[in-house]
């Protein structure tokens, strides 16, 4: 009853306060299982504050998926509330103060060497998060600053940058960038510590393992093998273990970070043209490819590398914007580690011959990347106020690993660098009853991206939403990213698709 309230209260103060509400109803993929869902998204604004809510409703015919209205405790309660704030926002980012608190489409801290263009939205709906994107300016001092998710304690980014100028057209940054814990990147419905591909419960979390729920049967299988005294060497808790294998628990691993810093300066030539230079280094460890293991078996780690360019320079004249630099790099270093795909490649499951699952960090496949030296350009343009499009293109060349076909571990060859990320949107005001049509595509670190040969980098997607009959409108979702299966060594392709019928009141 008292949730019913709750929602209720909701619902009747967002008509209220809100200036327009949408309404919706579409399909949605969670956690592999179809929903259906209804919503509402009243939005207002007063001043420079704007506020767009998200209350909604996941069901199919098991009935209301309850876990997205959780009032039982004060943590449940907190998670609730937060996820129906789609956005809360105060200003622009061109403001001496501004937020963005909810979903962030895309985030930028300093020149991006190593935040750039994160989203923390680009699963969403079926991954939502709520974080926030900060700037703050005045007297010669600048903070940015970026939590990518409130929900969770180890979100995959806390950022923070601090500037400043003496003068006017020169600018000093340092930058700090973690992610507190790779692998809370795995899905978990049920928040058990046992990430749903393995769980055999995903939204049950007094439950995870088959084995455990049927112990008993285990136990009279030892006894018949070891009689009711047990095996002297093989007690039936250590035997027990053996039989359950890989049953991957968050609780009994060590937490797996990584994180940057960086600096740079910016010389503001004019308004609209300014010059710089970055310099970043990321913190961390890989399996060394080139001695793995020592005589004794130890594991042998690498420490990530570093990065930086220059020169740089960014003009920006309103309908149109450019970024070109020279970059070089060590081994074991990406430049813009936190970017529009990080909360999909954060930390991957690929399938193993048998069907076992093997954790893939996009930390520990930093050693692909040895040092490397060239070129990267970015552009914004927007032709007519019709359409929009951005392009960044980098050429890099000098070192990638390469795995050998025979006994040999492998090694570093002299090969080229690339990544291309595009997306274009078309305006409303260019194509009758189109309210929205935009495609994006990346593909980062390949010999040539536009051979557009997928790989585990490889992320694209469209959005388009088009008016009906009747003020309704029809919103399409679709995103692809890719997973490995190392037993065929093929990728898998993992799409998320979002279908739904919305209108306003």
């Amino acid at each position: 009853m008292r949730i019913i309230r709750i929602i209720l209260a909701l619902f009747l103060s967002s008509f209220v306060l809100s200036q327009e509400t949408k309404g919706s109803f579409g399909s949605v993929v969670i956690d592999g299982e179809t929903y259906n869902q209804a919503s509402v998204r009243p939005e207002f604004k007063v001043s420079n504050l704007a506020v767009a809510l998200d209350i909604y409703f996941y069901f199919n015919s098991k009935g209301i998926k309850m876990d997205t209205w959780d009032f039982s405790d004060g943590k449940s309660a907190y998670r609730t509330l937060i996820d129906k704030i789609y956005y809360l926002k105060w200003g622009e980012p061109s403001d001496n103060f501004y937020f963005m608190f909810g979903s962030l489409p895309s985030v930028t801290m300093g020149q991006g060497i190593l935040v750039g263009g994160y989203s923390n939205a680009i699963d969403y709906p079926s991954e939502r998060r709520s974080g926030l994107d900060l700037k703050v300016r005045g007297y010669g001092v600048g903070l940015e600053a970026i939590y990518s998710d409130f929900k969770k304690n180890s979100p995959g980014l806390v950022g923070a940058r601090l500037s400043y100028a003496p003068i006017n057209k020169i600018e000093f940054g340092v930058s700090y960038a973690k992610d507190m814990n790779q692998f809370s990147g795995l899905a978990d419905a049920d928040e058990d510590g046992y990430p749903d591909v393995y769980d055999k419960y995903p939204d049950d979390e007094q439950k995870y393992s088959e084995f455990e729920e049927n112990k008993s049967f285990w136990y009279e299988n030892y006894t018949s093998l070891c009689g009711i005294e047990g095996c002297p060497d093989m007690p039936f808790e250590n035997w027990f273990e053996g039989v359950k294998g890989n049953e991957f628990s968050l609780s009994d691993q060590d937490e797996d970070p990584v994180s940057g810093f960086g600096f740079d300066v910016i010389y503001k030539a004019t308004d609209w043209l300014s010059a710089y230079g970055q310099y970043a280094s990321l913190r961390g460890e890989y399996l060394d490819p080139l001695n793995p293991v020592d005589r004794e078996g130890i594991e042998q780690k690498s420490n990530l590398g570093y990065g930086f360019s220059f020169p740089g320079i960014h003009a920006d004249l309103g309908f149109f914007s450019l970024r070109a630099e020279y970059r070089q790099s060590s081994r074991g270093f990406t430049f813009g580690y936190w970017d529009r795909s990080y909360e999909t490649n954060r930390v991957q499951v690929a399938v193993e011959e048998g069907g076992d699952n093997s954790i893939i960090t996009k930390e520990s496949q930093l050693y692909n990347f040895g040092e490397l030296k060239g070129f990267f350009v970015q552009f914004n343009s927007s032709l007519l106020n019709a359409i929009n499009f951005d392009m960044s293109y980098q050429d890099m060349s000098g070192e990638k690993w390469e795995n050998s076909n025979s006994d040999d571990l492998g090694v570093y060859v002299e090969d080229s660098n690339k990544s291309f990320t595009a997306v274009l949107s078309i305006l409303p005001s260019f194509i009758p009853k189109v309210n929205k049509l935009e495609a994006f595509y990346q593909q980062k670190n390949v010999p040539n991206p536009f051979d557009f040969v997928q790989d585990l980098s490889t992320i694209s997607g469209v959005s388009a939403s088009v008016e009906m009959t009747g003020g309704m409108v029809l919103v399409y979702t679709q995103t692809t990213s890719y997973i490995k299966n190392l037993d065929s060594g093929s990728l898998e392709p993992v799409t998320s698709v979002n279908i739904e019928t919305q209108m306003s009141f």
